[in-house]
């Protein structure tokens, strides 16, 4: 019996060591699945792809209480009869009709047309002067200026003309300003140089010299640093504006040292004796300018055929603008030989009025 009792013992032992590692294998593999099964209620990578499971929920909102839409307007009668539910109306076709409301109302309040640039320009600069509002956007060129170099043209004054507080571009006059361009007695000219051909005769004296200096030292200001000028006073004499402290040139740089010299030196300039007009003009195109400002007050004395000839063969290419001093009262009919110079070096005329006294 001892050695059957022995062996017993043994296969017990064998059974009770191979069930407790069954149950803890078991209870291990329950345990990981339990937890990776879990992980699927919670955020966590889903699918393949790297999805994630989130709650979602729906809810309703019937309106607010004061009555307004999600843009502020009052409902009118036809939106509260397509928001009011009805008993007998199917809950799609409420939801449609909710749909289209609301397309309507977001489609209109899309502006149908271009708003106006100057009443958007005088609102908001005068928010809160609704007269002031309605005053016209400022023209580039200003009233009567003529298209071409015979059609002549005056102005009523020097309104419409750079004021000699405004710098800074063209835009203070109502354009942009930028490399290769300027104005000067409202006539814009482009280009990457500039003369100025003012007539400083005795008959300049006063407010026509003063407004000459003004407009020119704002037409300076408009030019950039890679453009150049030069400005050339006659009157029976020429002089050519030259720069303190500057090496002598035949044309300037526009950089802000040269343009606050330069205005400097035109303050200084004074009217005296008569007035050669030819001389000038021939000088001003030996500089191979892009733009010829020619101010003068007087048509006296007037260039010939001849004379009309020999300019345009110096002028070449470039463009000369005319600027008339008088008072607005034309005695020709024909066209004047400023009006011609102009017409045949492709630029403008335009006659200032302006009281000489």
């Amino acid at each position: 019996m001892g050695p059957l009792h022995s062996n017993t013992n043994e296969s017990l032992r064998s059974l009770l060591k191979g069930s407790v590692i069954s149950i803890v294998l078991h209870s291990t593999v329950l345990l990981t699945a339990t937890l990776l099964l879990k992980g699927c209620q919670q955020v966590g990578p889903g699918a393949a792809g790297g999805e994630v499971f989130r709650d979602v929920g729906l809810f309703a909102v019937d309106g607010t209480e004061d009555g307004t839409s999600d843009d502020g307007t009052q409902p009118g009668p036809g939106d509260a009869e397509q928001t009011q539910k009805s008993p007998d109306q199917p809950s799609d076709v409420q939801s449609d009709q909710n749909s289209d409301a609301e397309t309507q109302n977001a489609a209109a309040r899309i502006p149908t047309e271009v708003p106006n640039i100057g009443s958007l320009t005088n609102a908001a600069q005068n928010p809160d002067s609704p007269g002031e509002q309605n005053q016209p956007f400022p023209g580039l060129i200003g009233p009567g200026m003529p298209l071409t170099g015979l059609a002549g043209g005056s102005s009523g004054g020097s309104r419409s003309l750079i004021q000699p507080a405004e710098q800074g571009g063209a835009r203070k006059i109502g354009g942009f300003g930028g490399p290769g361009e300027t104005t000067f007695m409202n006539i814009v000219g482009q280009g990457k140089s500039f003369v100025y051909v003012i007539d400083t005769s005795s008959s300049m004296d006063g407010p026509r010299l003063r407004m000459a200096r003004s407009q020119l030292k704002a037409s300076l200001r408009l030019l950039q640093p890679n453009q150049q000028f030069a400005v050339i006073f006659y009157s029976e004499y020429r002089e050519r504006l030259k720069l303190r402290r500057q090496a002598e040139q035949p044309m300037y740089f526009a950089t802000d040292v040269n343009k606050q010299l330069a205005g400097q030196e035109i303050d200084r300039i004074s009217p005296d004796h008569g007035t050669d007009h030819k001389p000038a003009l021939i000088e001003a195109f030996s500089l191979k300018p892009d733009v010829v400002y020619f101010l003068t007050d007087g048509d006296e004395p007037a260039l010939t055929e001849a004379d009309l000839r020999d300019i345009r063969h110096f002028a070449g290419s470039t463009t000369v603008h005319v600027i008339r001093f008088g008072n607005g009262a034309y005695t020709e009919r024909s066209a004047t030989w400023l009006q011609k110079l102009a017409a045949q070096c492709q630029g403008e005329y335009r006659e200032i009025v302006a009281d000489p006294n």
